[in-house]
């Protein structure tokens, strides 16, 4: 199902849309360096407006990269057949671990969109226990996008940046 079309959108709708985009998916595909290079992982994640909260284990590449450089860049789409299907959300933020004061809510936010994160799934499930015991929760904060829609033509963008809003 395509974006809503009108590209005389304000600030404020390209906002939006960026919002509607995370609404709609959920897995983020996160881009990151280090010492050794550049690295890419999937990883699911749940929003609270532009905060994107996914978990890792804190041994992963990617989350040992942050030490490096807490930037990140990340991209989220839908299945695409063709070139004119494509509607993608490109994204960099800063990304760091949760303090333990504010898992909680990252959970909720979580287990809103992924039902089997409840607590008492959790409790009946030893091994989601047990992985959850290994991971570490994440936040990205979204400092700027850019929305490609290719299904209101070749390359279409909209950029938005917290600078901007």
């Amino acid at each position: 199902m395509p974006l809503p079309e009108d590209p005389q959108r304000p600030p404020a709708g390209d906002l939006a849309r960026v919002l509607e985009m995370l609404a709609r998916h959920h897995v983020l595909s996160l881009a990151c360096r280090d010492g050794e290079g550049t690295w890419a992982a999937a990883v699911f994640f749940a929003n609270d407006g532009l905060d994107l909260y996914f978990l890792s284990s804190p041994l992963s590449r990617h989350a040992r990269s942050l030490a490096f450089d807490p930037v990140l860049a990340g991209v989220i789409h839908g299945p695409a057949d063709d070139w004119r299907s494509i509607i993608g959300l490109q994204v960099q933020g800063q990304a760091e671990a949760i303090a333990a004061a504010d898992v909680p809510s990252a959970r909720s936010v979580y287990a809103k969109r992924f039902p089997f994160m409840d607590e008492s799934d959790a409790a009946t499930d030893p091994a989601l226990a047990q992985a959850l015991e290994k991971a570490a929760w994440y936040r990205l904060r979204i400092s700027e996008a850019v929305l490609v829609d290719n299904t209101r033509g070749l390359g279409q963008r909209i950029r938005w940046s917290i600078s901007s809003a």
